[in-house]
């Protein structure tokens, strides 16, 4: 019940029990309809009236405080971020580090101002931030871009906090213990928005993601490893939507997808790792759909697949690896319709075909063809343009067709 409705109720019960009161003072009590207290003297029936004014003063005064209480808090919150927040810009590390726990400690004070804590959080990472200097000095760093239509030139100047890069991964932490299934108080459902952020490392280990929106749009990931082994996707989203992997890891390594999606829409792969070795696929969606590889690697390597669709749909391989080495397909579906093969290797070594698909088109069966040749078939299917293969035998029947 919102404030302003008790507020009403409270008054409107005061108003109600005050006319009831004068109703009784005020009737020749006879015995027919409505209450009986004819046999009440005027002595009885002031007291009883004054108890019904009492009690509802009481439960107007009540709401009253209940007021003054959520007034107060409201003003403790709202300098307890102020406070906070000016941690997070000091120049000193060790008192932004306080400040991230302060704010923390304010999320989980304040459930209903839970989700402004964590954007705050969330903001801090999305500043302007370069690898090299996280872990040194003070630094500023200048980017010259000239408009090839105007040959305008513009000079973009950033500069950097010292010893920023424990700072941020403090907050990762943080995150990431609020996320996990025994943790205090569960943060598990908001949104955590890290577009444009660049990452040169951060643990979501063993993080459950059942709700809500996770946001690497935009994200660079340049060097060190960003950690998601072991995490649940039960629902909700992660988006590397035009994310630029040029280094460092993101490792899904034994994680557990069972709703939601995870989707590298347009991203960009020119090295690096994303690594899903042992991941489970029970249900939801991986999306490459439109990414580019010139380089780096997609390790599927003994992945299993029992629900769910991993979509290369339209991407582009120029250079880089995906390797489902040893992965098992027990129902799924992995999708490389019009996908471009310009280079780069994809490899099914020893992986299992129990159940699912693996649906290709004819002209991309000649660069598939040698690493689908060492598939075990146990009832799973490739689906070739419409051709469906569920043997090493058929498979063979169809590259002279492809050739």
């Amino acid at each position: 019940m919102s404030l302003r409705i008790a507020t009403i109720l409270s008054l409107a019960t005061f108003v109600l029990v005050a006319l009831g009161a004068v109703y009784i003072l005020g009737r020749p009590w006879q015995h027919g309809w409505g209450l009986d207290v004819g046999y009440l003297s005027w002595k009885d029936r002031l007291l009883y009236a004054g108890g019904l004014v009492t009690l509802s003063g009481a439960l107007v005064a009540l709401v009253v405080n209940y007021r003054k209480q959520l007034a107060a808090e409201a003003g403790q919150f709202t300098a307890g971020f102020a406070d906070a927040a000016r941690q997070l810009g000091d120049q000193a590390p060790a008192v932004r580090i306080a400040g991230v726990y302060a704010l923390a400690t304010l999320a989980d004070r304040h459930p209903g101002r839970r989700q402004q804590c964590i954007d705050a959080l969330c903001g801090y990472l999305r500043l302007p931030y370069h690898p090299e200097a996280g872990a040194g000095h003070l630094a500023e760093r200048s980017t010259e871009t000239t408009d090839t239509k105007t040959h305008v030139k513009t000079i973009d100047r950033r500069s950097y906090r010292a010893d920023d890069r424990e700072v941020r991964l403090t907050i990762i932490r943080t995150i990431r213990d609020h996320l996990r299934p025994h943790a205090a108080v569960s943060w598990q459902g908001h949104d955590l928005d890290f577009t444009g952020a660049t990452f040169d490392g951060g643990d979501f280990t063993q993080a459950v993601f059942s709700g809500g929106t996770v946001n690497f749009e935009g994200a660079e990931f340049s060097a060190g490893t960003v950690n998601f082994e072991g995490a649940e996707f039960s629902g909700g989203a992660v988006n590397f939507r035009r994310a630029e992997f040029s280094g460092g890891t993101v490792d899904f390594r034994r994680a557990e997808f069972s709703g939601g999606t995870v989707d590298f829409w347009v991203a960009v792969f020119s090295g690096g790792t994303v690594n899903f070795a042992e991941a489970k696929f029970f249900a939801g969606t991986v999306n490459f759909r439109w990414a580019k590889f010139s380089g780096g690697t997609v390790n599927l390597v003994a992945a299993e697949f029992s629900g769910g669709t991993v979509h290369f749909g339209v991407a582009k391989f120029s250079g880089g690896t995906v390797n489902f080495g040893w992965a098992e397909f027990s129902g799924g579906a992995v999708d490389f319709e019009r996908a471009e093969f310009s280079g780069g290797t994809v490899h099914f070594e020893e992986a299992v075909l129990a159940g699912g698909e693996v649906r290709a088109e004819r002209e991309q069966l000649a660069v598939l063809a040698p690493t689908l040749a060492n598939i075990t078939w146990a009832g799973g299917r490739l689906n070739v343009g419409g051709a469906v293969v569920t043997s090493e035998e058929e498979l063979r029947r169809l590259l002279p067709s492809t050739q």
